[in-house]
C-alpha cells in the first residue's frame, strides 16, 4: 500500500480492520467480488478505472446482479420520482393515469438503458472515454462537461428541496447553509468510488427507502381506497398524457448508463431484471405515493416540503426526525450517483494528470455543488416544477442522444468523427424542440414521446450516414485523384476544397487490392482450415487435468505473457499513432493477465512456482517469434498479424473457462478463472480499431503484405504451446508408471 495518499491509505486500512472483525463471526463467499480487498478499494478511491489511460473493469471487479439492483432501486427512487407524482396529481391525473404514465416511461427508458448498459458492460470503459472514440477528443471534452453540468445541477436542486423539506418539517433557518452543507455531505458514499456506492446503496438507501415508500403508498390507498379509480382532482397544470410519459422517460434517464453497467456481466439481457425492479419501484411505487402524499395535502401548488411534511405525519407515525431520515438518505443516494457522474466526467478531462487522485476530483465537484447550492438560495429562487423538469429533460435528451449514437458506432464504427457529432446533434435538436426546452419556448408539441424520438432520430442518423459512405465507397470512380468529394465520404475525412468530378467513370482506373477487413476474413478463413485437436483442453474439458498440471500451464503463461507485454511495448515505442496505442493496449491487457494468473496460481497453491518453474521449449515458441515481430515486421503487418492471434488465442481460452466452471472438482472460484474469461472474451474494440490502422495503411499505399505469413507463424506456435503442455503431461504420467511398477513389484 505505499504510494497511496490520504484518504487511500486510512481506507484500505480501516476496511481492513473490519474485515478482520467480521470475519471472526462469518465465512466469507465464495466468489466474493474484488471490490472489497485492501488494494481493490485503494484503486477506486486513486482512480476506480475512470482516467484514459486506465485499463478497462477487469472481470474480478465486476459485481452481482443485486449490487446493481440496490444500486439503481436508490438511484431511480427518490425525491424527483414524488414530485413526478406530485406534478400527476396537480395535472388532474387519477392515480391509475398517473402510475400508467410512470410505468410507460419505464418501459420506453429500458428500451435505451438495456443497450447503454451493454455498451458499458462490454467495454468496461466510463461514457466519457467511450465518447473519444465516437466523438474525437475535443467533442469528448464537450461530453465530459455536460455530464458534470447536468450531475451538478442534479444534486444542487436535490440538496435545494431537502433543505425545503428541513425547513417545512422543523422550521429551521440558515436554509442556504443546510442546502449547502447537505450537497457537500452528498459525496461521501462517492469518495470511496464504485465500492462505496454500491455499499451505501445495499445497505442503507435502498431497504429505507423501499420501507417507507411501501408503507406510505398502502397506507394512502388504504385510506382513500376510492381515489384509486376516481376521476382525479381538478386540474392545476396542463399535462397532455403524452407529455406526462416523456417527464417520467426525463426523470428516469440519466446518460451515463455505461459508468455503473461496465461493473456488470457482458451479457445483453442481464440488467433487465435490475433494472425492472428499479423501474417498478420509482415510476411505479414513488410516483403513486407522490400522488398520495399530494391528495392527502390537497395541494394545488408545488410546494413538495409542505406535502411531505403532512405525509410524515401518517407515513413515519408522527415522528419528524424519521421522515427526515428518509428524505436524507433520499437526498444522499441521489447525489452519490450524481457525484459520481461528474466525477468519472472530470476524469477524463484531468485524470491523466500526474499525480491526479480521483478523490480529488470528488471533493472539487463536492465545493461546487456547495457553491452553487448556496448561490440559488442567495438568489431568492425557488425549487419549482418546471425547474425540476427542465434539468431532467435536458439530461434526458444531451446524454442519452451521445450514447445511443455510441452504441450504433459500435456497430458500424466511422473512421472520422463527424457522423457521430451530426447525428447527436441532430437527437439533442430533435429532442429539445419536442420539450419545449429551446429558447423562446413555453411548450413542446404533443407530437409522442419527445425524448424517444430524439434517441430514434440519432440513431437513424448515424447510420444513414455510415450507409450513404458505404455507398460511396462500393462507386468504382470513387478512389479516383479527380473525384475528391466522394473520395472524401468513402474516408469519412473533411477535405479543405472539393473540386469538381473531372472524369467521367469509363476514364477512371477502378479501385484495386483487398480492404482490411478482407485481408482479416483470408487470415481467419485460413486459420478455421488448419483447425487441429488440441489434446491438453480435451484433458481439461474432460475433468482429468490434475491441478499441477494447471500450475504448469500457469507457469508457462506467466513467462509467454511477460514476454508479449515487453514486446507490445517496443512495438508502441517505435509506431506512430495510432499504432502505438493500440500495441500499448495490448500491453496494458498483458498487464492485467498476469495480475489475474497469480490470483489462478494463488487458488491452485503454487503461486510461487511462477517465477521458477522450468521453461518448456514448445511453449515459449510463440513468445519467442511475437519479440521478433516486434524488431522487424512492420507496424501494420504486426498489428493484422497479433489480431488474428487474439482471436485465435480465445476460443481454447473459453473452452477452459467453461471446463473449469462446470467441474467443480478443480474447486476454483469466479476470481481464480477470471483469467480465461479475459482472455476468452477479447474486447471488439480491439478488432475494430486495429481495421482502422490497416485500411489506413492500405489507403496511404502501404498495405501489410507479409501479415499473413505472420499469422500462419503465430498459428503455428500457438498449437505448439497447446501440444508441448500435452506432450509434458504425457510424459509426467509415463514417469509415474516407471516409478510405481519397481515399487509394486517390491511390495
Amino acid at each position: 500500500m505505499r504510494g497511496v495518499s490520504f484518504p487511500g491509505r486510512w481506507i484500505g486500512s480501516g476496511w481492513s480492520r473490519v474485515r478482520t472483525i467480521a470475519g471472526r463471526v462469518r465465512v466469507r463467499r465464495p466468489g466474493w467480488p474484488a471490490g472489497f480487498s485492501r488494494a481493490e478499494m485503494a484503486a477506486q478511491v486513486t482512480d476506480d478505472y475512470s482516467a484514459a489511460q486506465s485499463e478497462p473493469v477487469p472481470a474480478a471487479a465486476r459485481r452481482p446482479m443485486w449490487h446493481l439492483a440496490a444500486l439503481w432501486i436508490t438511484m431511480a427512487a427518490g425525491l424527483p420520482e414524488l414530485a413526478l407524482g406530485f406534478w400527476y396529481y396537480q395535472a388532474g391525473y387519477p392515480l391509475a393515469r398517473a402510475v400508467a404514465a410512470g410505468a410507460a416511461g419505464g418501459g420506453c427508458y429500458l428500451a435505451y438503458a438495456l443497450p447503454a448498459a451493454y455498451l458499458g458492460s462490454r467495454t468496461g470503459r466510463t461514457t466519457a472515454i467511450l465518447a473519444r472514440t465516437a466523438f474525437g477528443a475535443t467533442a469528448s471534452a464537450v461530453v465530459s462537461a455536460a455530464l458534470i453540468a447536468f450531475a451538478v445541477g442534479r444534486v444542487a436542486l436535490a440538496s435545494a428541496v431537502l433543505a425545503g423539506i428541513y425547513q417545512d418539517l422543523f422550521g429551521w433557518g440558515h436554509v442556504a447553509l443546510i442546502g449547502a452543507a447537505a450537497a457537500a455531505a452528498g459525496v461521501a458514499a462517492s469518495l470511496l468510488g464504485f465500492t462505496g456506492l454500491t455499499t451505501f446503496a445495499r445497505y442503507v438507501a435502498a431497504p429505507l427507502m423501499l420501507l417507507w415508500v411501501l408503507y406510505l403508498a398502502v397506507r394512502g390507498i388504504e385510506a382513500t381506497p376510492y381515489q384509486l379509480l376516481a376521476d382525479g382532482p381538478r386540474a392545476v397544470v396542463a399535462l397532455p398524457f403524452p407529455v406526462g410519459v416523456s417527464l417520467a422517460i426525463a426523470v428516469a434517464a440519466w446518460g451515463n448508463e455505461p459508468d455503473t453497467w461496465r461493473y456488470g456481466r457482458s451479457r445483453f439481457l442481464w440488467p433487465a431484471l435490475p433494472y425492472l425492479a428499479a423501474l417498478a419501484t420509482g415510476l411505479v411505487v414513488f410516483v403513486a405515493a407522490g400522488w398520495v402524499v399530494a391528495s392527502m395535502a390537497h395541494s394545488g401548488t408545488f410546494d413538495l416540503g409542505r406535502a411531505f411534511r403532512d405525509g410524515s405525519g401518517w407515513s413515519v407515525f408522527g415522528a419528524l426526525w424519521l421522515g427526515a431520515a428518509v428524505a436524507s438518505v433520499m437526498q444522499l443516494g441521489r447525489s452519490a450517483g450524481g457525484y459520481y457522474q461528474a466525477t468519472n466526467a472530470l476524469q477524463n478531462l484531468l485524470g491523466d494528470l500526474r499525480s491526479w487522485r480521483r478523490w480529488y476530483s470528488s471533493v472539487l465537484l463536492a465545493a461546487l455543488c456547495a457553491a452553487l447550492t448556496w448561490a440559488f438560495f442567495a438568489s431568492g429562487a425557488t425549487v419549482t416544477a418546471s425547474g425540476l423538469a427542465r434539468v431532467a429533460g435536458w439530461s434526458a435528451v444531451v446524454l442519452p442522444s451521445v450514447v445511443v449514437v455510441m452504441c450504433v458506432h459500435m456497430l458500424a464504427p466511422a473512421r472520422s468523427h463527424w457522423p457521430a457529432i451530426v447525428s447527436a446533434t441532430a437527437g439533442v435538436a430533435s429532442g429539445a424542440y419536442g420539450l419545449g426546452l429551446l429558447p423562446g419556448q413555453h411548450s413542446g408539441p404533443v407530437i409522442g414521446f419527445a425524448p424517444v424520438l430524439a434517441w430514434l432520430l440519432a440513431a437513424l442518423a448515424y447510420a444513414v450516414i455510415r450507409m450513404g459512405q458505404r455507398a460511396a465507397a462500393a462507386l468504382p470512380w470513387a478512389a479516383s485523384a479527380g473525384t475528391a468529394p466522394l473520395r472524401w465520404l468513402r474516408r469519412s475525412r473533411p477535405s479543405a476544397s472539393l473540386p469538381a468530378i473531372a472524369a467521367p467513370p469509363a476514364a477512371v482506373k477502378a479501385r484495386t487490392g483487398p480492404s482490411a477487413r478482407d485481408l482479416l476474413d483470408v487470415i481467419q478463413r485460413d486459420a478455421a482450415a488448419e483447425a487441429a485437436e488440441n489434446r491438453f483442453l480435451a484433458l481439461v474439458s474432460g475433468g482429468h487435468a490434475p491441478r499441477e498440471r494447471l500450475l504448469g500451464f500457469a507457469v508457462q503463461q506467466t513467462r509467454l505473457r511477460g514476454s508479449d507485454r515487453r514486446s507490445f511495448l517496443h512495438l508502441a515505442s517505435r509506431s506512430g499513432d495510432p499504432a502505438s496505442v493500440f500495441f500499448a493496449g495490448l500491453a496494458e491487457t498483458e498487464r492485467h493477465a498476469l495480475d489475474l494468473l497469480e490470483i489462478f496460481a494463488e487458488a491452485l497453491g503454487g503461486k510461487a512456482a511462477l517465477g521458477s518453474g522450468e521453461p518448456l521449449p514448445g511453449c515459449q515458441a510463440y513468445p519467442a517469434y511475437v519479440a521478433w515481430l516486434a524488431l522487424n515486421a512492420p507496424p501494420a503487418d504486426a498489428v493484422l498479424a497479433l489480431t488474428a492471434s487474439v482471436a485465435s488465442w480465445a476460443g481454447p481460452f473459453a473452452t477452459m473457462a467453461g471446463a473449469l466452471r462446470e467441474n467443480p472438482g478443480y474447486g476454483l472460484d469466479e476470481r481464480a478463472r477470471a483469467f480465461f474469461d479475459l482472455i476468452g472474451t477479447p474486447a471488439p474494440q480491439t478488432e475494430t480499431e486495429a481495421l482502422a490502422i490497416v485500411q489506413e495503411h492500405i489507403d496511404a499505399g502501404r498495405p501489410p503484405v507479409r501479415a499473413r505469413v505472420y499469422a500462419r507463424l503465430l498459428r503455428s506456435y500457438e498449437r505448439m504451446f497447446w501440444n508441448s503442455l500435452a506432450e509434458d503431461s504425457r510424459q509426467r504420467q509415463k514417469n509415474q508408471k516407471k516409478r510405481s511398477g519397481p515399487a509394486r513389484q517390491r511390495s
